[in-house]
């Protein structure tokens, strides 16, 4: 991605929080300009801030319009494409399969697609920098549009009918002058303007109240709109979040309509964002609020009768405005008389002119229209978009083999439509690169070997970072929150996704990090080459360079970080109604206060230690959108808990603390204490061996590892079986059986095929009989054997267990 633009985004970015005022301005340009992404409508508006409706010179030609002389064009980002082919599930590109493949391909026996493999940039240009007028393009001119709109009461009608079809569409219905209106117990009060709920037969509704102007609930139906089709009760949003972005597309599709926002709209979302200080990320909640806007836009557009506008346009009488004040450019093509126009057709070009636009490289002009030139071999260069063109750089020429026609660059805008004084004038003034800039810039380009080790050179927590993930620190590394397995060691500069160990690139440098699809977002980039060229961008800095900050632990038990119990019914809804636990086991873990709801609606696994003193929590986002997060002062420990009135006498040990309430959901009857590791560590699973025999004054009849049924969970099965390291006190060895579910890849996905089949005999095939081990290899108890007479470590003398535990174990 060209450099220049990448900085002018990440600019444009921070100015949202650095100057709030640039919000504003930002949501007025998407108003008139929707059918864009974030990304270019932030690059078109800090190079074109009056643009209405752009593009290429070609697609204003095809329409029966040329630029005007001595216009610059727009640098925007488009994607490119390569064909790929689904094998075996994968998609591959066509130069990584075999013959017979492309063969079928070529016969139409297999379809080719195409795919995003990164971004380049084009140029564009804007409707008021070529020669046509607003009543030669009306629909690209909104100032006209727009009054349309609000000039006509009766059009201002239309168009709140036409956002109550786009709701029936998704089945919500409209009750308008809602005041005094109930259902759930939701009703309009205080300054509400309306609502979105949904009734206890399922239906929604959106209400407002009575006696709100025509503009005024039209804005007030798009906010609750983008509420009931975005915002749903299992988001991990904020509620200042959710608002906001409510009253942004509130604010850009009302004002595409010509519906002008109250001065209350600002004010109401520089409120709920503090200034989009309270916003986690300020990119993503822009992204979002231009997606939906753009989305909404294009969908009231199909129930909007243009036809009926026109002819009460014909029939009322309101003024529209024929001009757009704010460009000045605008006003000045407006006042050209048609034979000063003509004029303009006629441009004078000098030898000195014809040479300038002649020494601009070919292959810089290319690539600003569209193409992707590549080196090939020596002097000549290929296009990766199109087969058929070469390049020689040293004559500075390219060739289309297919349409048979080649030349300079002057040549080359010509043959794609451009008039000859056009093309020389655009190359003159244009931001093209002269064929000896562009020689030179290439000779002292970087060697791929020296790129490679730049790219390597980058901090991984930087990228990881830019990419989107956040971390907490863990010693010398640092966990991921979003993926809890997912570690990064800025010591080595390297990632380890443990829990997708084996895959393509789940471990590396910020180069396989940046391969990673999963981890990189919007930064991911499938080939090698393109993952070395985005590294060699300056916006990400040095490993060297990163100073890593020691952090002390933070966890400190408070009773006002969660809610009431009573207030608890998002945590307790997930649990129950998405996850399928028992709820007498849901209710007994909280009369334990072993199970909370914070004040961020996650859910709160409790650790507490063997005096009933919580250490530490597991958090669980309630949310479609995942959140996990490990909060404690007490290192290697974990979620625990025992049903009441039971006397355990196993202990089962599981990865994660859902895991551990599903089994126990599957068998109540069972005697057993349940604990988590938080993942697969070893050191917590001696821990919690520690953590049973101190409560309960007892050594536990057999130690189960309940863990996923997937490579890294028989993985850790197999290791913890293989060798007896510690005895208890009793000079019984510390040995792990394992109980992996048969059904499922956890054993909450096996309670929600039990729950789902309804067939509870399924329950009785993964019972723990105690008389004896779960199933285990003969081989495996021979190891044991062989181990009892060897030199054991002491349990409590291991770095992983407590001093407190002398008493417990020995040699």
């Amino acid at each position: 991605m060209d450099k220049t633009i990448t900085d002018t985004l990440v600019k444009r970015v921070k100015e949202f929080k650095n100057k709030p005022e640039k919000v504003q301005e930002y949501l007025d340009f998407v108003a008139k300009c929707p059918n864009y992404s974030y990304r270019n409508l932030l690059l078109i508006q800090s190079q074109y801030p009056s643009a209405k409706y752009v593009g290429s010179y070609n697609h204003f030609k095809d329409k029966g319009f040329h630029v005007m002389r001595g216009e610059k064009g727009i640098k925007i980002l488009s994607p490119k494409f390569k064909k790929h082919v689904n094998v075996d599930g994968k998609l591959l590109p066509l130069n990584k399969v075999d013959k017979s493949v492309q063969e079928k391909i070529k016969n139409n026996e297999i379809k080719a697609v195409d795919k995003v493999y990164g971004y380049k940039p084009v140029t564009v240009f804007d409707v008021t920098q070529t020669n046509a007028k607003a009543d030669d393009l009306p629909e690209y001119y909104p100032n006209r549009r727009e009054k349309l709109y609000t000039s006509s009461p009766n059009a201002t009608e239309h168009v709140f009918k036409a956002l109550q079809s786009f709701a029936e569409d998704n089945n919500i219905k409209t009750v308008d002058n809602y005041t005094n209106n109930t259902y759930q117990n939701n009703s309009i009060g205080g300054a509400e303007k309306g609502v979105n709920i949904q009734t206890r037969d399922n239906e929604n509704i959106i209400g407002l109240r009575q006696g709100l102007e025509p503009e005024e609930k039209n804005h007030t139906y798009i906010h609750e709109l983008t509420h009931a089709l975005h915002h749903k009760a299992s988001d991990n949003l904020t509620r200042q979040e959710k608002e906001t972005e409510a009253e942004m597309v509130a604010y850009i599709v009302s004002k595409h309509y010509g519906i002008e926002p109250s001065e209350s709209s600002i004010k109401y979302i520089s409120d709920y964002s503090h200034n989009m200080k309270d916003l986690k990320d300020t990119k993503n909640t822009i992204n979002r609020v231009t997606n939906i806007s753009r989305s909404f836009i294009n969908q009231i557009d199909q129930h909007i009768d243009f036809e009926h506008l026109e002819e009460l346009q014909k029939t009322e009488t309101f003024e529209i405005e024929e001009k757009d004040t704010t460009h000045e450019r605008e006003n000045k093509d407006e006042a050209v008389s048609k034979k000063e126009e003509d004029k303009k057709q006629f441009i004078k070009l000098t030898k000195e002119d014809k040479q300038i636009a002649r020494n601009k490289s070919i292959i810089d002009v290319l690539n600003q229209n569209g193409h992707d030139i590549v080196h090939s071999n020596g002097k000549y260069y290929k296009d990766e978009t199109n087969p058929n063109i070469y390049v020689n750089s040293e004559k500075n020429i390219y060739y289309d083999s297919s349409k048979k026609q080649g030349g300079d660059p002057i040549r080359f805008l010509v043959n794609n439509g451009m008039r000859y004084p056009d093309a020389v004038m655009s190359l003159k003034q244009d931001n093209y690169q002269d064929k000896q800039d562009f020689t030179t810039k290439k000779q002292t380009t970087k060697s791929m070997k020296d790129k490679i080790k730049i790219a390597e050179e980058k901090s991984i927590l930087e990228v990881a970072s830019f990419a989107g993930q956040t971390f907490d620190r863990a010693g010398s590394f640092y966990k991921g929150v979003e993926h809890d397995s997912l570690m990064i060691k800025p010591n080595d500069n390297a990632f380890f996704w443990n829990s997708r160990r084996g895959e393509k690139n789940w471990s590396g440098s910020p180069i396989q990090f940046i391969q990673n699809p999963d981890l990189a977002g919007e930064l991911y980039r499938e080939d090698f080459k393109d993952a070395v060229e985005l590294l060699n961008s300056d916006d990400f800095g040095n490993a060297d360079n990163i100073k890593i900050e020691k952090t002390t632990p933070d966890f400190k038990y408070d009773e006002n970080n969660y809610v009431k119990r009573i207030d608890g019914f998002k945590s307790y809804n997930y649990l129950v109604e998405e996850r399928k636990i028992n709820t007498q086991l849901v209710d007994d873990l909280q009369d334990q206060n072993l199970i909370k709801q914070d004040r961020h609606n996650n859910v709160a696994f409790l650790w507490k230690d063997a005096e009933d003193n919580v250490v530490g929590q597991d958090l669980r986002g309630t949310s479609e959108k995942p959140f996990k997060k490990i909060e404690t002062n007490h290192g290697n420990f974990g979620f625990n808990f025992t049903p009441s009135k039971t006397e355990p006498d196993n202990l089962l040990i599981f990865e994660a603390p859902i895991d551990a309430m599903s089994y126990a959901s599957l068998h109540p009857e069972e005697k057993n204490a349940y604990a988590s590791m938080s993942g697969l560590k070893e050191k917590n699973v001696y821990h919690q061996v520690h953590h049973f025999v101190k409560k309960y004054e007892k050594e536990p009849d057999n130690i189960y590892l309940c863990v996923d049924n997937d490579e890294p969970g028989k993985e850790f099965v197999s290791r913890m079986t293989q060798d007896v390291k510690f005895q208890f006190k009793s000079q019984k060895d510390v040995v792990f059986q394992p109980n992996l579910p048969n059904k499922g890849k956890d054993w909450n996905d096996y309670l929600k095929i039990v729950t789902n089949d309804q067939d509870i005999k399924q329950t009785q095939n993964v019972q723990i009989e105690h008389e004896q081990p779960v199933k285990a290899e003969q081989s495996e108890k021979e190891d044991i054997n062989n181990y009892q007479n060897k030199k054991k470590k002491t349990f409590f003398n291991s770095s992983s267990a407590s001093k407190e535990s002398d008493d417990d174990l020995e040699m």
